[in-house]
């Protein structure tokens, strides 16, 4: 099977790696960067730190693009390496990317995730991929293949980037939506749990509702998703529809300054959902 670099054994980077490594895979681990805490547990159960040499690919599951192009620099590539790079990354970025790798003799595709620690501990994210399938090689098709149960083939560079983003808009919305109506729900004095289970099974259910309602609810914002990178993705979707004169983002542009709000009051680590307590 295959070798792979992978930078960012985070919440979800870390049961990507594990389920490369029962797909057969041998990861290598770089001994520093972000979580690398994470990593030497994941060392423990089989993965290798890197010690240099050759892979057959490199793996990205990191905060932001920039740290993926200070990642670039700072570690060589191989002629013919592929990168892959599972991140929420900046569509405008991706040429960038793209070019530091080409520059280096390394393929690069954009191909970021969406799923729960479950999801990629099992292989089932879905995944938004800057290209075709035709144009990647055999290494990348079975990476892509052992993480993923969903694959939408986006056709170019920088699209995969630019589909998480509207996913991450509509997400993020939606508890926007959820904190509103519970808020109403807390107004005139209706039981929590009954209000929320039966939410389920109206025309308001969602995943969203699913996975965080309850919590919402309760104002538990235990972190699954920071904040901190909440408010990145939002802010690299408004960077480019700000750009647009034609289209108007009020619902976007409040949502923003509701999660700025929350970031000044020192609330980047917990859930995503603290928000909506503003």
């Amino acid at each position: 099977m295959y070798s792979i670099l992978w930078f960012g054994a985070g919440r979800l980077g870390s049961p990507m790696v594990s389920r490369l490594m029962e797909k057969g895979f041998t990861v290598h681990l770089p001994q520093s960067g972000h979580g690398t805490d994470i990593a030497a547990g994941l060392v423990e159960a089989g993965a290798r730190w890197w010690s240099g040499g050759n892979v057959d690919l490199y793996g990205f599951c990191l905060p932001r693009s920039t740290d993926v192009a200070q990642a670039l620099d700072d570690f060589p590539l191989g002629t013919g390496v592929e990168v892959l790079d599972f991140s929420t990354g900046d569509p405008q970025q991706a040429s960038r990317l793209l070019a530091a790798a080409k520059v280096r003799g390394a393929g690069y595709i954009d191909c970021p995730v969406s799923g729960s620690i479950g999801h990629g501990r099992n292989g089932n994210l879905t995944m938004w991929i800057g290209g075709e399938r035709s144009s990647v090689s055999e290494p990348c098709k079975q990476t892509i293949l052992s993480l993923s149960h969903k694959q939408f083939w986006m056709g170019r560079i920088g699209a995969g980037f630019s589909a998480k983003l509207v996913n991450q808009i509509i997400h993020i919305l939606n508890v926007a939506a959820i904190g509103e109506g519970l808020k109403l729900a807390q107004a005139l004095d209706l039981p929590r749990d009954r209000i929320v289970e039966s939410l389920r099974h109206a025309s308001s259910a969602s995943v969203m509702l699913d996975r965080f309602g309850a919590a919402i609810a309760s104002h538990d914002h235990t972190a699954h998703f920071r904040l901190e990178l909440a408010a990145k993705d939002i802010e690299y979707a408004f960077n480019i529809l700000k750009s647009s004169s034609d289209i108007q983002t009020s619902y976007l542009d409040l949502l923003r300054e509701d999660l700025h709000s929350a970031l000044a009051r020192g609330q980047g680590d917990e859930n995503f959902t603290t928000f909506i307590d503003n």
